[in-house]
């Protein structure tokens, strides 16, 4: 039996974020003992800054592409990715 694709189902689309859904997320996270805020209570990323800020910059070849990431947040996720 042939079934037209019009009679398929579409696919369910993601639930909408309420208005508290993710508050309520980082509270769950918190509660179970999230590693990264005990590491942003022991370390102070801001004392990289001054070093971080004499990095050069390279401009785009061209328009279009995704914006680099912020020196500071890219160095995050390198000390986060090493451990």
């Amino acid at each position: 039996m042939l079934v037209s694709l019009k009679t398929h189902k579409r696919y369910i689309g993601p639930a909408a974020c309420g208005l508290f859904d993710s508050q309520n997320r980082l509270e769950q996270i918190k509660n179970m003992g999230d590693p990264l805020a005990g590491l942003d209570a022991v370390m102070d990323w801001t004392i990289f800054s001054p070093v971080l800020e004499r990095l050069p910059r390279v401009e785009p070849k061209g328009p279009g592409g995704r914006p680099a990431y912020a020196p500071r947040v890219m160095f995050n996720i390198l000390v986060l990715q090493s451990l």
